[in-house]
């Protein structure tokens, strides 16, 4: 090909328009960075050999406070056997499966309760994580996290939520019903 047609066919031909911007969205959180998030983890299905598990009272364990969190960490699986009077046994974490945090998903497991009267093997049941800003955790959820005994301190929108949902933060509070120290004053006057 000559130099002069190539020259004809590039006046020629149309110009290749350029190509659109590539434009990446990027969903928002739904909290700010630096803002605390609260984790709750849920349990699903209860399946022994396949089936699902009727009549399970499967507990959550304990919402956990995190910093930082773009979106929920991976669910977690849990392999058990139930007993004959629906306690489980045997609990062991699935290979891979590793939580965002320490959180009491065992323990939550162990203290669960199942129907009674028949043992069942291989069973699992997988617990997916919840992330909620204070703004949008559901009030009994912020309730439970401020029970928990190892925390930090909920922040104030979460107490916020709280105490616009009820009364139970209203003066008169009950009292304590049990002190698990000694009462030093009490004690002094009972001896005499």
């Amino acid at each position: 090909m000559s130099l002069s047609l190539v020259l004809m066919f590039a006046q020629v031909a149309p110009p290749v328009p350029p190509a659109p911007p590539v434009i990446v969205s990027v969903p928002q959180s739904p909290w700010r960075p630096g803002e605390r998030a609260l984790v709750s983890w849920m349990p699903g299905e209860v399946r022994c050999a396949g089936a699902v598990v009727q009549g399970a009272m499967v507990r959550r364990p304990l919402g956990t406070l995190e910093f930082g969190v773009q979106r929920g960490p991976n669910p977690v699986t849990y392999r058990f056997s139930i007993d004959g009077a629906g306690r489980p046994l045997s609990i062991a974490r699935q290979e891979g499966a590793t939580p965002l945090t320490g959180p009491d998903i065992g323990p939550a497991l162990a203290a669960s309760r199942f129907a009674g009267g028949s043992p069942q093997q291989e069973c699992s049941v997988t617990y997916a994580a919840r992330v909620w800003s204070m703004e949008t955790a559901p009030v009994e959820d912020l309730v439970s996290y401020t029970i928990s005994p190892t925390g930090s301190p909920l922040p104030r929108e979460g107490w916020a939520r709280i105490r616009a949902a009820g009364t139970c933060t209203d003066a008169p509070r009950r009292a304590c019903c049990c002190a698990p120290f000694p009462i030093l004053r009490r004690s002094r006057e009972h001896r005499g």
